[in-house]
């Protein structure tokens, strides 16, 4: 029988890469589990599997995500040499023998799904309630976009030709978030405020939020009526992630004229505030628009030359204004620059976050 010398033999175990190290920016990535760790089965991926890879008595393995089945070699332990033992065909948990004789498994080969499927694309919520949004299930970068609903404008008053004010726009809340693969996250769309009746104030709107991750934004406030004199716009909201916008406080009314509703914390796009009602007759204000939340997954690299490190997560910060008063990069994120970016007549400061 063919023996393996154990003296001149060094057993060593690679050092794993914990996958929860790595897992930020891969996108579903076969794998295998060795003693409850998930390492990459890519030994192109600098934090991959290398093969062969021993494991001795005591230890475990099973296949992860998009692994058919992992080739074994078994040994056993004959003083200072191992003896071929079997082939094994590992396709759930497995524990190498601790004997006696205690075993030695060498691992050859991992077979490997090869129609990986592309969980890329935009999830978005812009119905207001309460969904149940459930993460694909391998280990995913979201970039998550927040929008609260925005507040409704006065309504007119009924005694006097005098307008009502506008309702205040909503806050906007942006970041990349890590999910938990195929882990259910609760998604909340704030309603729009309606319009205030004639001689009633708006209403506020709703906030949105996704839980777990912790990101959510404000409501607008409602805009009110001041009977014969000039009503106040509704309060702004704000947002709470990674990279926060306050949004447009409603503006007053003017004699007959309703104040328009503030714009939401990222160009109006969701979560504006309504107008108020004109003066010229008793009329209602006008409701907000509703809240949004977008869940957007990619499922390549991203990867930039100005930063040293690949892969990357790309996060881009707009602004109408000049690239002085864009947002800085949340901490964490390495500034890539600004630049102006068309279409939309905006400009675009660029955030990095690498491996």
């Amino acid at each position: 029988m063919k023996k393996m010398k154990i003296i001149p033999l060094v057993i060593n175990l690679l050092v794993f890469y914990c996958f929860s190290l790595h897992k930020t920016f891969s996108q579903c990535k076969p794998f295998i589990i060795i003693d409850g760790n998930a390492i990459i089965a890519d030994e192109n991926d600098p934090n991959g599997l290398r093969l062969p890879t021993w494991l001795t008595a005591g230890q475990t393995l099973n296949i992860g995500q998009y692994v058919y089945s992992i080739s074994v070699i078994e040994f056993t332990v004959n003083g200072t040499a191992l003896d071929y033992s079997a082939n094994l065909r590992i396709t759930s948990s497995s524990t190498v023998p601790s004997g006696p004789p205690a075993k030695v498994w060498k691992i050859e080969a991992v077979h490997k799904n090869v129609a990986i499927p592309s969980f890329a694309g935009t999830y978005s919520y812009s119905i207001p309630g309460t969904f149940t949004f459930v993460s694909p299930p391998c280990s995913l970068m979201a970039n998550i976009r927040v929008y609260g609903g925005g507040g409704g404008g006065a309504g007119s008053s009924t005694t006097c030709s005098t307008s009502g004010a506008g309702g205040g726009g909503a806050g906007y809340a942006e970041g990349y978030y890590l999910l938990t693969p195929s882990t259910s996250y609760t998604v909340v769309v704030g309603a729009a405020g309606n319009g205030g009746s004639a001689g009633g104030n708006g209403s506020a709107g709703g906030s949105s939020s996704v839980s777990v991750v912790s990101i959510s934004a404000t409501a607008g406030g409602g805009g009110t009526i001041n009977l014969c004199g000039t009503g106040t716009g509704g309060t702004a909201g704000t947002g709470s992630g990674q990279l926060n916008f306050t949004g447009q406080a409603g503006f007053a009314n003017s004699g007959t004229t309703g104040g328009d509703g503030g714009g939401s914390g990222n160009s109006g796009a969701a979560g504006s505030g309504g107008s108020g009602a004109d003066g010229t007759a008793s009329s209602a204000g006008t409701k907000g628009t509703a809240g949004r939340v977008e869940i957007i997954i990619g499922n390549s690299y991203a990867s930039s030359s100005s930063v040293s490190g690949s892969p990357c997560a790309t996060m881009y910060l707009y602004n109408n204004t000049g690239c002085s008063s864009v947002a800085s990069c949340p901490s964490g994120w390495t500034d890539g620059g600004c630049g102006y970016f068309d279409p939309g007549g905006s400009y675009c400061r660029t955030c990095y976050k690498c491996n």
